[in-house]
């Protein structure tokens, strides 16, 4: 009899056993990576995507490409989850340069698209419109409006005509207040061909009114705005120009940016008042990407360049407070020095609940890739100070090199983003990464979730990424896809899912 009990107990264990190790095999097979090519481009389909991918309600993505399309200056197109994982696309627009020899419709939507309550999407083209000064126009902004049918309807908002209202509206794309007015800005034209602030108004009967904020002289108020705009809880209007303000600093006489505001009034007006001229020596300056604010009205941004005598000017992060008074007190959180903690960092900060600040350095961290691969900073306040911590220094391996974008929250505070370059050696400097930053208990561990082949899965991300409320990551790459579309770059670019 103890013989039969020692058996079935011996029994009993060693099916446990087997239980626990399939459990446990079942798990680790959270945990593998996957990537999934969603969409690969063609060069009627449209080529290059460039703005970031943005998500509605509904799960669906959208973005825009430079170029391809039927009359080959572009597209806007639509991806859609339906049943068994797979994603259908849809070309909701293929951009004409000329609709009519004095009406063209413009052509090469680089900064992306926005999407409003209704479903509406809205965007820019840095080329199209009006030919009369800017050769090939000089850009326009559309509205795309579901038609009810599964069709899409577009309609020209606004042609830019140069001196009159502006030109080429590059980089900063649109932005919502919370009327439904349209911001954004354009790299050129006004009065002094150095750029312009405007706001697009519905009138109610599908039109729109145009109303210019500010012309920039291209003197003490700035010269060239890239970056995109930011509101305060009152409506004030916030942003950087790249070049303006004193027209010595550095000595390239284009000035090295400013840091301005826009406020309401009466009669439609706006006033600019400037809250920091950049000089290019310990404030920084040459500020690339748009400002952030908090919400107790802190404006918060960076400068490529500038801040310390190392490396030519490796940047800063600054914050720009109200002093109480009606004015504005300018500080340097962190001034980069080119070693271990990164330098030029062109891209935006963000910032978490708590106050901290998170961004990237295009180069620096490090000795790989020369002069270093970039890196992710955080900066605390702490006790009146700030502390700057680097989260992680790229390496030129399979977690990536040279991070573009930005970084990115998901819900529970990891940070994730793309490289430019990196990953596996396919390409003569890596075809790019996409990476995660894991926060556990005050430390951060870095993982690169996948390196791009170059080949089908795609080449060499240029924008940042985005997150969907179950931890899937969606991008683009500007390159690679299938290599007999867009000859000698290897592919027109592809749109890629991560899953975790």
């Amino acid at each position: 009899m103890s013989v039969r009990i020692f058996t079935l107990r011996n029994a009993l264990l060693l099916l446990m056993m087997l239980m626990m190790m399939t459990l446990a095999l079942s798990l680790a097979a959270g945990a593998q990576i996957t990537e999934s090519t969603l969409y690969t481009f063609s060069e009627t389909t449209g080529f290059w995507p460039q703005g970031t991918l943005i998500e509605d309600a509904k799960g669906n993505l959208y973005g825009t490409t430079r170029g391809g399309g039927t009359y080959g200056v572009g597209t806007v197109f639509e991806l859609s989850p339906s049943s068994g994982g797979a994603w259908r696309e849809q070309i909701l627009y293929s951009f004409a340069e000329t609709k009519q020899l004095t009406f063209p419709a413009g052509k090469g939507p680089d900064a992306g698209v926005v999407v409003d309550a209704s479903g509406n999407l809205y965007g820019t083209t840095y080329g199209g419109g009006y030919r009369g000064q800017c050769a090939g126009g000089c850009g326009t902004v559309f509205e795309l409006s579901p038609n009810g049918t599964g069709g899409w309807t577009e309609a020209i908002l606004h042609i830019f005509q140069g001196n009159k209202d502006g030109a080429y509206p590059i980089f900063g794309g649109l932005t919502f207040d919370a009327a439904g007015n349209l911001y954004g800005t354009t790299s050129a034209g006004g009065t002094s061909n150095n750029g312009t602030v405007f706001r697009l108004s519905p009138n109610g009967d599908g039109t729109w009114k145009e109303t210019i904020l500010h012309m920039f002289t291209g003197g003490k108020d700035g010269s060239q705005p890239y970056g995109s705009v930011a509101f305060d809880k009152a409506g004030n209007l916030y942003g950087t120009t790249y070049f303006g303000g004193i027209k010595s600093c550095g000595g390239v006489g284009f000035g090295c940016g400013v840091v301005f505001k826009l406020t309401a009034q009466p009669k439609g007006l706006w006033q600019e008042s400037i809250l920091h001229i950049f000089t290019a020596k310990a404030d920084g300056g040459y500020p690339y990407a748009g400002p952030v604010l908090d919400a107790a009205g802190n404006v918060y941004g960076t400068g490529a360049f500038g801040g310390s005598t190392v490396c030519g000017g490796c940047g800063v992060v600054y914050k720009i407070s109200p002093n109480g008074s009606g004015g504005w007190s300018y500080g340097v959180l962190y001034t980069f020095l080119g070693g271990t903690d990164g330098a030029n960092p062109e891209g935006p900060v963000i910032l978490d609940g708590t106050g901290n600040l998170y961004g990237t350095t295009n180069i620096g961290g490090g000795t790989a890739c020369n002069s270093g691969c970039g890196t992710v900073y955080e900066l605390t306040p702490e006790g009146g100070t700030w502390t700057e911590h680097q989260l992680y220094a790229f390496q030129h391996g399979t977690d990536g090199a040279l991070p573009i974008g930005g970084v990115t929250f998901d819900s529970n505070g990891n940070l994730f983003g793309a490289t430019n370059a990196g990953g596996v050696e396919n390409c003569s400097f890596g075809c790019g990464a996409v990476y995660k930053l894991s926060h556990n208990g005050g430390t951060w561990t870095a993982q690169g979730l996948y390196s791009f082949m170059g080949t089908t899965d795609g080449n060499t991300p240029e924008a940042g990424v985005v997150l969907d409320g179950a931890g899937n990551i969606y991008g683009t790459t500007h390159f690679g896809g299938n290599p007999n579309d867009c000859a000698g770059f290897g592919g027109c670019g592809v749109v890629y899912e991560i899953t975790p």
